[in-house]
């Protein structure tokens, strides 16, 4: 089941600059974060712990155990993604994968346990 969560460019129809996008899959009881975004403007102001935060009690509501993601370590941005996670009690991680002939990518990785009474209540708590 996909889920999104932000507001709609009104032209395009397409997401605007902030937003979370993920999904859950009932069988195995894990939620996948796949984006996100925060325009650069709104940045610091604490709109992504709360856009985090509701993905969280989301997939709780669904009975998800997990939330998994991956983040790529070029986009740039890796050292405040990983700054983000870890501030919202997610683990890090690395997860290599096959790329071009013979060669292999490095992927970040996050996950946050729901059922770890030490991971609390709330991501941000």
């Amino acid at each position: 089941m996909e889920w999104f969560y932000g507001k709609f460019d009104e032209q395009s129809g397409r997401p605007g600059s902030t937003f979370i996008e993920g999904s859950f899959d009932e069988q195995s009881r894990t939620a996948t974060l796949k984006t996100i975004r925060v325009e650069s403007a709104l940045r610091g102001s604490g709109l992504a712990d709360s856009l985090l935060e509701m993905f969280v009690t989301a997939a709780r509501m669904r009975g998800m155990q997990r939330i998994r993601g991956v983040f790529s370590p070029d986009e740039g941005c890796e050292d405040r993604a990983r700054r983000f996670y870890e501030r919202n009690g997610f683990r890090i991680g690395s997860d290599e994968r096959p790329f071009g002939l013979g060669g292999t990518y490095t992927f970040e990785t996050v996950e946050y346990d729901l059922t770890d009474p030490q991971q609390g209540q709330t991501p941000t708590s």
